[in-house]
């Protein structure tokens, strides 16, 4: 029980929230308060708020807590920033993050508090409030740092039933999910991105947001025309049939995170469906199709770690082995595939491919070094091995030996 202290938990995804009573009484959200748009309010059986509050409702309550402080922030930052180091990554996409985050970005990069490298996406509220004085920063401090990509959210998580689907859930047939962005909105971040030359990613999870970013990115640019803007769908986890080519034939690149299929596999099929199931996490289909898939791991949702990720992605296994053979196998890929998923096409999906992303004469010295060569062990081992050093630019960062 909480009483009279209000309490708000965030759900692991960001994409559904529980609030006390206490917490909906102070946000004024009572029975008689409407969903707001690509929102939803959970409710009980006499029609009150339940407290579980999906995608654009948590703002309802949000707007009420008291933003950190500066300081908070920066420190949080900083943190994070050493944590992705001691996980072995170089470079960090921060996607989603507000105006004022960019200042303390750069305020750590003065202060040579920046041990990897981050390719910064700004939230496309602030981008339209702001955005006709913003211009693309790319490699600052030598590369260090980037602001050139504007992150819009289309809907909301398959777990909470957010997501955005073509057809209603398998499992609650009154709901086929959230659009959280308006039409009209979308097409002012793309028409005001194209104009300043900076890159969107448009976060999609079910076939139909999936669909809608895939035809407002083609009515921007045109067909072919997306090629050289490597705009980016985040995540493109559940996909028709009829839209999987269209990411070769616009130049979208699906930017996709190989532990969601590991923990979204128990209950995916209860979401989905067997059929649609089969149009979900399809790394090895876009890779047929000579189509980029840029890996990550959409941290803090899931663990901040590669190796999860590259396991993941040759298995589709969780840590137990199951399911035996993976679950959909058809769509595993090989820990060299892996490894390109999370360097190569990580750094393509940044305009970095030059730079970075393989070990060839003249590219910056990023390198990750794990204890044991993944490409030389049965794929259940790449979860008993560790990082053992992260070196960015030639600097080693971390030395975990």
């Amino acid at each position: 029980m909480t009483g009279a202290r209000p309490v708000f938990l965030l759900r692991v995804d960001g994409h559904a929230a529980w609030a006390s009573s206490e917490a909906l009484l102070r946000a004024g959200i009572s029975a008689q308060t409407a969903d707001p748009e690509g929102g939803r309010i959970l409710r009980d059986a006499s029609g009150g708020p339940s407290g579980v509050l999906v995608d654009n409702a948590m703002a309802l309550v949000t707007a009420h807590i008291p933003e950190p402080s500066r300081e908070v922030r920066k420190r949080r930052l900083a943190a994070g920033l050493r944590a992705c180091a001691r996980a072995g990554l170089t470079e960090v996409h921060d996607a989603g993050v507000q105006l004022g985050m960019v200042g303390l970005y750069k305020e750590l990069l003065a202060e040579g508090r920046m041990p990897v490298r981050a390719y910064v996406m700004v939230r496309a509220d602030e981008f339209l409030a702001g955005g006709a004085f913003l211009a693309p920063e790319i490699g600052l401090g030598d590369g260090r740092l980037t602001v050139r990509a504007v992150k819009v959210v289309a809907d909301g998580a398959l777990g909470s039933r957010g997501a955005l689907l073509l057809a209603p859930y398998s499992d609650e047939p009154g709901t086929r999910g959230l659009a959280t962005v308006e039409p009209e909105t979308l097409r002012a971040v793309l028409q005001r991105a194209l104009a300043q030359g900076f890159q969107v990613a448009a976060h999609a999870i079910g076939d139909a947001a999936n669909r809608m970013v895939l035809d407002a990115y083609e009515a921007a640019f045109g067909p072919g025309g997306g090629a050289r803007r490597r705009f980016r769908i985040e995540h493109a986890q559940v996909l028709a049939p009829a839209d999987v080519p269209r990411f070769k034939a616009l130049g979208v690149i699906p930017s996709m995170q190989p532990t969601h299929c590991t923990s979204d596999m128990y209950w995916a099929l209860d979401r989905l469906g067997p059929e649609r199931a089969k149009g979900a996490y399809l790394w090895t289909t876009f890779l047929a199709q000579g189509v980029p898939v840029a890996g990550g791991s959409d941290a803090p949702v899931e663990k901040i770690d590669v190796l999860p990720g590259l396991y993941a992605a040759v298995t589709r296994q969780d840590a137990r082995g199951w399911p035996e053979g993976g679950w959909h196998p058809e769509e595993r890929v090989t820990i060299v595939e892996a490894l390109k998923m999370f360097a190569g096409s990580a750094a393509f999906a940044a305009f970095e491919e030059e730079d970075r992303g393989t070990i060839a004469v003249g590219k910056r010295a990023d390198l990750t070094v794990f204890t044991r060569d993944v490409t030389a062990i049965p794929p259940a081992e790449i979860l008993t091995t560790r990082v053992a050093m992260t070196v960015v630019g030639g600097e080693v960062v971390e030395n975990l030996r």
